[in-house]
């Protein structure tokens, strides 16, 4: 399965319900698929850091955002 595309979730969405959402996803969005999956808050806020800094292509260690989404799925 594939999910969204999410590189303009940062520009859309507040990181509150980005946090929320990746955190208990059927809690925000009943019937949504996404399956909830636990994980420890500090993965949770480094998700949301993810998506606000992709919408700026910040510089996370000296390589931007959007260069590690490209070399992901190129």
């Amino acid at each position: 399965m594939v999910g969204p595309d999410l590189s303009s979730v940062g520009a859309r969405l507040q990181p509150e319900f980005v946090y929320q959402m990746v955190r208990d996803p059927r809690r925000v969005m009943p019937e949504t698929v996404m399956p909830k999956v636990d994980m420890p808050a500090a993965t949770l806020e480094l998700i949301v850091d993810w998506t606000r800094a992709y919408e700026r292509n910040e510089d996370l260690g000296g390589v931007c955002v959007r260069q590690i989404a490209e070399y992901l799925h190129p």
